[in-house]
């Protein structure tokens, strides 16, 4: 009866997560960062960016963000009171060209 206790506490718990919905944010004052960020460091034109909290005490979000054709990944360093300690961002292009070179070239042997 015991395992059977256990299975149950296991699949409620793991209800319960689900419906707490940790999902990707497209509002709120990571995204604005970033946002700020991404438009005044990289140049980049109106981008679309969402964030999801990281870690459990919200010291680290990732983010993700488009402009264009150009695509970037964030971390947001985040420390007491939403105070933006560090915004780190990568940018990286999509370049269609390189996947059709790939496809145009001879298999190895």
């Amino acid at each position: 009866m015991g395992v059977l206790r256990s299975g149950l506490l296991l699949v409620c718990a793991a209800g319960l997560l689900a419906g707490c919905g940790i999902h990707w944010e497209s509002s709120g004052f990571p995204v604005e960062e970033v946002t700020r960020a991404l438009e005044e460091e990289h140049g980049a034109e109106h981008p679309e960016v969402e964030c999801i909290r990281r870690e459990v005490g919200g010291s680290l979000f990732e983010c993700r963000a488009h402009a264009g054709e150009r695509a970037f990944e964030c971390e947001v360093h985040v420390g007491i009171r939403e105070r933006i300690h560090e915004i780190h961002c990568e940018a990286h292009d999509e370049e269609p060209a390189a996947h059709d070179e790939a496809e145009g070239s001879e298999p190895e042997e």
